[in-house]
């Protein structure tokens, strides 16, 4: 197969799991039809997304201008969350990344999604090192005692 398809493969799992909440058997049907080297990418990507979710939400928000997470298609947060994923936690060039997430938006979303996506994942873009930065003490404030872990297994 290819990146692209594994990409794409990448946000079906991580859409999957923003409306169900798991990825099901789909990952494993996915994974069949992909090299050892693709199916990594797509671990990677997907693990990234779902250990900084929390993080990655609240990022979508500051940069979605005006619209809360829960009120965008969960087809634009799902490509949004795996493009920020590749432009922070991975050595995908960035506008690599963007210009795939358009892609992918101008076959699974609206007309209008693209756009969105463009401006949104600009904003990350434009913002990497800031966020990178914040990433390092996301969370941990003075409610939490300075631990860690979220309470849950990962």
């Amino acid at each position: 197969m290819s990146r692209r398809s594994a990409r794409e493969d990448a946000f079906k799992i991580i859409y999957g799991k923003l409306v169900t909440g798991e990825a099901g058997a789909t990952e494993e049907e996915l994974f069949q039809q992909h090299a050892e080297e693709e199916i990594q990418y797509i671990l990677n990507v997907v693990d990234a997304v779902d250990g900084d979710f929390a993080f990655l939400r609240a990022a979508v928000e500051r940069f979605s201008k005006g619209f809360a997470f829960d009120r965008i298609y969960k087809v634009d947060c799902a490509i949004i969350l795996l493009a920020a994923a590749e432009i922070l936690f991975t050595d995908v060039p960035d506008k690599a990344a963007v210009n795939e997430a358009v892609e992918i938006a101008k076959i699974y979303s609206t007309d209008r999604s693209a756009a969105f996506i463009n401006g949104v994942l600009a904003s990350f873009m434009a913002n990497k090192e800031e966020l990178l930065a914040e990433r390092e003490t996301f969370g941990k404030d003075e409610n939490d005692g300075g631990d860690e872990s979220n309470g849950e297994d990962n």
